[in-house]
């Protein structure tokens, strides 16, 4: 279905913001590119967007996840391995169709990158989003070809890191183009210091992998599954403020009964409200441990979602709201415990 110009500026509205934050994302590409259906939103849950997406376009080439957008750059970080050709098939879409000029990223759980090309979408190899070797850029050659080759040895490492690690990735990034950009300025002292740099960030990355490693600890998994925490918390969120707008237009010309809504909304905030503390961040710490800050990181964790399981399973207001009589559609707890149970997962032994 053709998007109205009203649903075209929801969109290019959408990626702006996404320039600022993450934002969750649902897509079905059709085989034109007036037909497919991209929906983007803060709150709505990814796979909800792909479904209304799919429904829209009626293709089964679809994809959900989170977007974040860096100037022109468009990166779609997908939940599942998206259909091969897509990113072509969307800067096209963008393009002709909202208006945009964009270049696309659709990036794989397993790192591997789709991106269109001014002519071929190209599939980088798997850990391939790494920065690639510095090329000469017209600095002092020698300096630049030294430092090619201390980067080739160390692509492998990059790779690695960035894939184990994905919140040290920006990092990593950042001091390879800064090594990149001292050495095509001839600048070998700067050069050397960030070219050090790197180094003892991918010590700190692999030695960090190394620790996890041995307690059952999958950096890959909880990277993910944090990204997912802060979506499920905040939509179940909405979702309850749903819930208690509901209620107040279902009892509003019922004045007798004030006090009782009113008492029966604070317990709905109260029962959820443990669920603000900050497991986001922990989660960041056990990511960007070093090898012997780890094991402390991830016992914090872990007693954190030790207080969010406890609520889960002994709250009698949180036991009641999926699929409750006022708003059946809505799920809360459910999605809570099953993302809680995939964290602690993740976290290992």
């Amino acid at each position: 279905m053709p998007l109205t110009d009203a649903e075209k500026d929801e969109l290019k509205a959408g990626i702006a913001m996404a320039r600022k934050k993450p934002l969750n994302f649902g897509l079905s590409v059709a085989a034109k590119p007036a037909e497919t259906a991209v929906l983007v939103h803060r709150t709505k849950n990814p796979d909800m967007l792909q479904r209304a997406a799919k429904k829209s376009a009626k293709s089964p080439k679809t994809a959900s996840g989170t977007v974040e957008a860096k100037g022109k750059l468009v990166m779609l970080k997908c939940h599942d391995k998206p259909p091969p050709g897509v990113a072509k098939k969307l800067r096209e879409f963008f393009k002709k169709v909202v208006g945009l000029s964009v270049k696309i990223q659709l990036i794989s759980p397993d790192g591997s990158i789709e991106e269109d090309g001014e002519d071929d979408a190209v599939t980088k190899d798997e850990g391939a989003d790494a920065p690639q070797a510095a090329e000469d850029t017209g600095g002092n050659e020698k300096l630049v070809a030294a430092l090619n080759a201390a980067i080739n040895k160390l692509m492998p490492r990059i790779k690695a890191a960035s894939q184990t690690n994905p919140k040290a990735k920006p990092h990593v990034e950042k001091l390879l183009a800064e090594t990149k950009k001292a050495g095509a300025a001839g600048d070998q002292a700067m050069a050397k210091k960030r070219l050090a740099q790197l180094q003892d960030v991918l010590v700190k990355v692999e030695g960090a992998a190394k620790a996890s490693a041995k307690n059952g600890l999958s950096l890959v998994k909880l990277g993910k599954a944090r990204i997912e925490w802060t979506q499920t918390r905040d939509l179940a969120l909405a979702d309850l403020e749903r819930l208690k707008a509901h209620i107040k237009n279902e009892y509003a010309d019922m004045p007798e009964v004030t006090s009782e809504v009113t008492n029966a909304l604070g317990m709905l905030d109260k029962s959820l409200s443990v669920f603000q503390a900050n497991l986001h961040d922990q989660l960041d710490e056990v990511l960007n441990a070093s090898e012997d800050a780890v094991d402390n990181c991830v016992k914090a964790a872990r007693k954190t979602i030790g207080v969010f399981n406890k609520q889960v399973a002994s709250d009698p207001v949180l036991g009641a709201l999926d699929g409750n009589d006022i708003l059946p559609d809505i799920q809360i707890t459910e999605p809570i415990r099953n993302k809680l149970n995939e964290i602690a997962t993740a976290l290992g032994e």
